[in-house]
């Protein structure tokens, strides 16, 4: 086999894996909120029911446009420092297009040798110019596959920060409750632990990764600049966030990034378990601009071995672990 045609096998160890797939392992969906950060309306009124919560309704979005479905998705969630707290939007989402976002998903682990190896331990055949970014080139190829499935959606949520002129804090805020109050559940049967960004919208579950890179598209949309994070010791991912913002944060490539905890309803921007620092193992995932070009390639790389080899695109260095502060 000539060299330029090889590629290599990889097998992801056991504390990657386990940062990988650490929803899955944690037992319970993240840290606790913190306290008195519970929605809006929670309290019980006289007659022993939470009062009723001003409730912005943002109507049905669909992919693809024109799709009608009489059971969408319905997303509802509260933000207690907008006014209304309450926000609620639908998503329908054509069989026809989930079925095709499943086959991306069967053909990119059968193209990559996906092979569960059980206790949250996967082996897969990284392409060459995969191998700096690990599994940046999978997040980016969901990312991608998911993109215009979710830009319905994405445009209503955007419209709505720009026509209520939220600043950069809110609009996070607005978005980051948006996909923590999506149901925690573990995708075990799927390769890679990960359910793709549109599924996790249209279908309201997801385990961490696969609620981060959900929030990671999001904020991509309305020109927010985050990056994906995990830790082997704590077996968790999360967001950070690239505004300023109290509370805990940590430097990557010079950039402050807050963190975003996507398993905890109501967490605010910026708060981490003091647990999940102890250890503190945290590291970026890295996912550079090119990484898209490269997971295009990857089954054409497989399926049509005469093709440019996906490493001439010469990606930029890996950016070191951010450490938190």
């Amino acid at each position: 086999m000539m060299p330029g045609r090889r590629i290599g096998a990889f097998v992801i160890s056991l504390l990657w894996a386990a940062a990988l797939l650490a929803c899955g392992l944690c037992g319970t969906p993240g840290p606790p909120p913190p306290p008195g950060s519970g929605p809006v309306g929670a309290t019980p009124g006289p007659s022993g029911k939470p009062p009723p919560v001003a409730e912005n309704d943002m109507g049905v979005t669909a992919y693809p446009a024109g799709w009608s479905s009489p059971s969408p998705t319905v997303h509802r969630w509260h933000v207690g420092t907008l006014n209304p707290p309450g926000h609620r939007i639908g998503y329908a989402h054509a069989p026809e297009a989930v079925a095709r976002l499943e086959r991306h998903h069967r053909d990119l682990a059968s193209g990559l040798r996906f092979t569960d190896l059980g206790g949250g331990r996967f082996q897969w055949r990284m392409p060459p110019g995969c191998a700096q970014y690990e599994m940046g080139c999978i997040f980016e190829s969901f990312s991608e596959a998911s993109s215009t499935h979710l830009a319905p959606l994405a445009a209503r949520l955007g419209r709505e920060i720009r026509e209520r002129q939220f600043n950069a804090h809110q609009a996070v805020s607005f978005l980051l409750s948006f996909v923590q109050n999506i149901r925690y559940q573990i995708p075990t049967e799927l390769p890679f632990g990960i359910l793709p960004p549109a599924l996790v919208a249209s279908q309201s579950w997801g385990d961490c990764d696969s609620k981060a890179l959900l929030l990671a598209d999001l904020l991509t949309t309305i020109g927010i600049e985050s990056v994906m994070i995990s830790s082997a010791a704590h077996r968790h991912s999360m967001l950070g966030v690239a505004i300023p913002s109290s509370g805990s944060s940590f430097t990557a490539n010079g950039r402050s990034y807050a963190f975003a905890e996507t398993t905890a309803q109501s967490a605010p921007l910026g708060w981490i378990s003091p647990r999940l620092l102890t250890p503190n193992d945290w590291r970026s995932v890295p996912q550079p601009d090119r990484a898209p070009a490269i997971s295009r390639r990857v089954l054409q790389r497989i399926d049509n071995p005469g093709a440019p080899p996906p490493n001439q695109l010469d990606p930029p260095s890996q950016p070191p672990t951010p450490t938190p502060t």
